[in-house]
């Protein structure tokens, strides 16, 4: 209790435009001993949800949760092991623990868990799931991330976009690629807007509008996507797909 105490504590320091009823509740559950609680603020500092990213401070959350056999926990844990990421890097121990994790993510994907099934397309995708002989399986990992994308998860959007995309585990279908990515822009994932810019740069306005483009454009460079803001930048200096030209950018 006293080291979830203390995380909670670094947390708060944390805090960019995290919604404070959704920090206060997942902090009073976590401080109670809800592994699922401490996992999302591991994913939150992770992935810079709403507030500042922080490897360390997930790590040692990722750690509280996987303790609890939290197998989600246990993956981010793993993965935070496996890159040494906020910890120092142990690939020994990161193979373990996801080994460990997969039956668990796997019976959550069975049960729509939207995050387990995000999580196991990624191990079908890389090919660390030892049920498949260590073999990458585009088909399933397409599968996962769509039936996870179908329950609001938008990087599973975005990885569902890009392989349909690219006609991986799939017949390749722009149409329906653009189509996922808007889902994941529209969720708030910086990368799947910059993708439909992408989409427009490569494809033409025959796929992609110029004012959808324009739109997602802005809506990656506002998220604070590097790339994405040199690239309004560009735009916006050569007044190119209808914004006015501004010299001064």
């Amino acid at each position: 209790m006293d080291t979830l105490r203390l995380l909670a504590f670094s947390f708060f320091l944390a805090i960019g435009l995290f919604a404070e009823d959704r920090l206060q509740v997942l902090q009073e559950k976590a401080e109670s001993g809800d592994a699922q609680a401490v996992y999302e603020l591991a994913e939150a500092l992770y992935w810079a949800d709403g507030v500042e990213r922080d490897l360390e401070q997930s790590a040692s959350y990722a750690l509280v949760g996987s303790l609890k056999n939290n197998p989600l926990a246990q993956y981010r844990h793993a993965v935070h092991l496996l890159l040494g990421q906020g910890m120092e890097q142990d690939v020994k121990k990161g193979f373990e623990l996801l080994t460990k994790a997969i039956p668990g993510l796997q019976k959550l994907a069975e049960k729509k868990n939207p995050d387990a099934l995000y999580k196991t397309g990624k191990l079908y995708q890389l090919g660390l799931i030892n049920s498949n002989h260590f073999n990458p399986d585009d088909k399933r990992a397409l599968a996962n991330f769509r039936a996870a994308a179908a329950l609001g998860h938008a990087r599973a959007a975005y990885l569902a976009g890009y392989m349909v995309r690219l006609g991986l585990g799939t017949s390749q279908d722009n149409t329906k690629a653009l189509q996922l990515f808007k889902e994941s822009a529209d969720a708030g994932f910086a990368d799947a807007a910059f993708h439909v810019w992408i989409m427009h740069n490569v494809s033409g306005k025959e796929i992609v509008s110029e004012k959808d483009a324009v739109r997602y454009l802005k809506q990656a460079a506002e998220s604070g996507l590097m790339l994405a803001e040199w690239k309004y930048g560009m735009v916006l200096a050569e007044g190119k797909l209808g914004l006015k030209l501004d010299k001064k950018t």
